[in-house]
């Protein structure tokens, strides 16, 4: 039985695995992303993804 992956996340993951970037800019860019996500004040969110 397989597990159901929709396409979308599916074709990121392969695009993260298959990228010639280091583990530390995969894992830096991972944790930048999930720290701007949830951060609790809307227009912090906002300017911190702009820049």
């Amino acid at each position: 039985m397989k597990r159901f992956i929709p396409k979308r996340i599916k074709d990121l993951i392969i695009k993260v695995i298959t990228s010639n970037n280091d583990t530390a800019d995969v894992a830096d860019g991972l944790a930048i992303g999930v720290f701007i996500a949830l951060l609790p004040i809307m227009g912090i969110q906002m300017y911190l993804s702009l820049f």
